[in-house]
């Protein structure tokens, strides 16, 4: 990195970045045309998820309040700590809805902003404008992000648009040391914090850290301590900036991660596996032959049912344009200026996205701090993109400068060589269908393949006959740079048009109508609050939860450890399998009543009671006399579902007048689910509780309020007793009262809570806690305005500073 940069211009800057700006605009609304001019929105899972649960708390929170707890998912969880349900944390959000931007729309957007901090930082490391324009289109329209757009990873998308902005203001500050550097830094870190997808941010920062001290490094290296001190200052002070400004989402993500699916390990764990396991970690790793997808993008199918490479599943190939690729290569070759550090991050991310196809992953697993909380190495393709988009900038501007310094005749020579290779790419697209073989691929994927051929041959012969030019003089270094940008922009337009087209789009509000079985539970409300239980394979709909329906089951990537555990151990979520068995078609059969032993059937349905689930919706008939069949419903298009009521199940609060101290996790979730134990008598505690209650079978428990931030209860009793709620223990995120006085929270039969309620007639008040939720509010309100401060007081000084050079 160079000492001191040069004077920066900054109207012809400011002309670029518009332009470039513009440009990124018009792909987006070119790309989601039908999303922008007829509304709805793309219909997946990792989509209609939060919205559901957005839509459902309307109805369950205080007044003027944000809720901080989602009950319709896993018998609840905190929604800012899981990133389930963060009110007002990104700060372009509430810019946005201001402005009445509808969220798909402001999500598609992103790819523009994306798409502008790889233009920018192509720029800040010497490339030209169409260079830049390039880089802009390789990273921002890729694939990878096209895909996180339509299928709903909203937080991903969010914070990956930051990546190059970190790179950016980085490399900035180490060169030029500034308050308005710290500044602009503190605020790209504190908005991709603000993104919420904590992978992605892990990225983010370890680019930061990496390219930072590589920064004091060089200045170190070359006898410049003071300006290497003040280099290393000024990036803690922006990662202090940017903590703070993301307060609000990191505190509640700290507090919650010793208790998540993503911070703990499990009690059913015989050897130390880190938070996730090493496997479940490792599930989407990059097979080294798939990288191939980024010369033709359908060679592994193109996602969905398509898709034939190594992973579970994905929804998108890895690629970011053939020339963008080819390029890249040039830069390498041509060893570009300033290439060195793009390859290194590019080839880091993509041995990392390899996951268990090479030692590395392993090696990251076992040793990062907090990398053991991650899945799905091939996300780091992230990087891998921005990279190459970086060095195929660089590519481009040092095949251009070396085609001016050449000899004429050199020149004429390269000339006809480009200029004859254009009928032959040509004929490669001509011929493309008879050059995939017809055995080892299906025909539809035979037709991917050919037109994949067809379209690099046509581009590959455009941008040949623009390089004949440019070596024969008849066209200019800006023109030839234009025609491969356009290029590039158009080969990612039609790719991105496909992973648009197979994604289902609708209208939210009409998926989250009232269907039959929200219709057949309406008014279902005697007795109190209940739980629903989707059965197998249902157990992850949400939907209903835009009703209000709290379901024992869901959709999430960081559950509460102590409910995963138990879903585990028990077998929940394959309800059926005790009923039914699949043959070698995969058809269902009915098991001999005796097939499975009776204590193995009952620990279902005593986990059901204990989890107060008053109706069970199955694809199949339950053969049980414990559950009463109501009514069969149909549902989407013909397939049905058939609804139980389950009428031993416990109310949601209810006493207990015995406990067992089971200071073991596992010994405690073995002895709940062993036949002997009846929740209804007892309840497991991890330490005593700090009274002595006895039976009382005439006690009484009277539901005041409910909200979801907020349980108020009447208890009467003759003697102590154990208030017993079936919701997950959260020690960061409730607090409890009894007649106003704060009682302990204890850990009640392995996941849920329980308080201890002297005799008598008594009071008792669970509420969420808001204290570090309201510190990380105030923190972010003071990062704000600490950056704000630092951008306006460090941009009016480089401004007075550019004047007098000027003068």
């Amino acid at each position: 990195m160079p000492a001191r940069e040069a004077p920066t211009r900054w109207l012809p800057t400011l002309s670029w970045a518009a332009g470039a700006c513009a440009a990124f605009v018009l792909l987006v609304l070119v790309l989601f045309a039908e999303l922008v001019a007829e509304g709805g929105s793309y219909l997946t899972a990792d989509d209609l998820t939060p919205r559901a649960v957005t839509r459902g708390l309307v109805g369950t929170q205080e007044p003027g309040q944000a809720s901080l707890w989602v009950p319709h998912l896993f018998a609840g969880m905190p929604g800012p700590g899981s990133l389930l349900h963060v009110p007002d944390a990104y700060l372009p959000e509430r810019v946005a809805y201001g402005f009445g931007l509808r969220w798909p729309v402001f999500l598609a957007l992103h790819l523009s902003l994306a798409a502008l901090g790889a233009f920018l930082l192509a720029r800040r490391l010497g490339a030209s404008g169409g260079a830049a324009l390039l880089a802009g289109f390789g990273f921002g329209f890729a694939p990878y992000l096209v895909a996180l757009v339509v299928h709903g990873h909203g937080s991903q998308v969010l914070s990956a648009a930051y990546l190059p902005f970190v790179w950016l203001c980085a490399d900035r500050l180490i060169t030029r040391r500034d308050l308005l550097g710290v500044g602009l830094a503190g605020l790209a870190i504190g908005l991709l914090l603000q993104g919420r997808h904590m992978q992605v941010v892990y990225y983010g920062l370890a680019l930061f850290g990496a390219l930072g001290a590589l920064g004091v490094a060089r200045l170190a290296a070359t006898d410049r301590p003071r300006e290497a001190a003040r280099a290393g200052a000024g990036l803690a002070a922006a990662l202090v900036v940017g903590g703070l400004l993301a307060a609000k989402v990191a505190l509640p993500v700290w507090d919650y991660r010793p208790y998540s699916t993503r911070g703990a390990p499990s009690v059913l764990a015989t050897e130390p596996a880190g938070n996730v396991g090493l496997a479940y970690a490792t599930d989407w790793s990059l097979p080294p032959a798939e990288a191939l997808t980024y010369l033709l993008p359908s060679l592994h199918g193109f996602g969905g049912a398509t898709y034939t490479g190594g992973m579970p599943f994905t929804d998108y190939p890895n690629y970011v344009g053939l020339l963008t690729l080819l390029l890249a290569l040039v830069a390498v070759v041509f060893r570009a200026p300033r290439a060195g550090v793009p390859l290194l991050v590019g080839g880091a991310s993509l041995l990392v996205a390899f996951g268990r196809h090479t030692p590395v992953y392993g090696l990251a697993y076992a040793w990062l701090p907090f990398f053991d909380a991650f899945r799905v190495p091939s996300m780091a393709l992230l990087l891998s993109n921005l990279a190459l988009a970086l060095l195929a900038a660089m590519g481009l501007d040092a095949l251009v400068q070396r085609a001016a310094s050449l000899p004429d005749l050199v020149r004429r020579r390269a000339a006809w060589a480009a200029a004859l290779g254009v009928p032959a790419v040509a004929l490669l697209g001509l011929l493309a269908p008879s050059l995939v073989p017809a055995d080892g691929f299906e025909p539809a994927h035979r037709a991917m393949l050919a037109g994949d051929l067809f379209q690099v041959g046509l581009q590959l012969g455009v941008a040949l006959a623009a390089l004949a030019l440019l070596f024969r003089g008849r066209l200019r270094a800006g023109a030839f740079g234009g025609i491969v940008a356009v290029l590039v922009a158009v080969d990612l337009l039609l790719v991105g048009g496909v992973v648009v087209g197979n994604t289902p789009r609708g209208r939210a509000a009409e998926h989250f109508e009232p269907d039959a079985v929200v219709r057949a539970l309406a008014g279902e409300t005697e007795g109190g609050r209940f739980r629903i239980f989707p059965v197998d394979a249902y157990f992850g709909e949400t939907r209903w939860a835009a009703a209000g329906l709290e379901s024992i089951g869901g959709y999430h990537a960081a559950k509460p450890r102590a409910y995963q555990d138990l879903l585990d151990r028990s077998g929940l979520p394959r309800f059926l399998d005790k009923y039914y068995e699949r043959d070698a078609a995969g058809r269902a059969r009915p098991r001999r009543p005796d097939a499975v032993p009776e204590p193995e059937r009952s620990i279902h349905l005593r986990l059901l009671d204990l989890l107060n689930v008053k109706y069970l919706l199955s694809p199949a008939p339950i053969p049980d006399r414990a559950l009463v069949h109501r009514r069969r419903v149909r549902v989407a298009g013909d397939r049905t579902l058939e609804i139980y009521e389950n009428p031993n199940a416990l109310p949601r609060p209810y006493l207990v007048g015995a406990y067992e101290v089971v200071a073991d996790p596992r010994l405690a979730l073995e002895r709940l689910l062993a036949p002997g134990f009846d929740a209804r008598r007892s309840v497991l505690l991890d330490r005593p509780p700090g009274v002595a209650p006895t039976p009382d079978f005439e006690a009484t428990v009277r539901v005041e309020e409910a909200a979801s931030d907020r349980l108020v209860v009447t208890t009467q009793s003759r003697t102590p007793q154990l208030l017993v709620l079936a919701d997950n223990h959260y020690p960061p995120g409730w607090q409890a009262s009894v007649d106003g006085e704060p009682a302990e929270i204890l850990r009640a039969d392995f996941a849920f809570r329980a308080v201890a309620v002297p005799a008598g007639q008594h009071r008792v008040e669970m509420t969420t806690r808001r204290d570090r939720y309201q510190l990380g509010t105030r923190l972010s309100q003071a990062g704000l305005a600490l950056a704000t401060l630092l951008i306006v007081a460090g941009g009016a000084r480089a401004w007075r500073r550019q004047g007098t050079h000027d003068a």
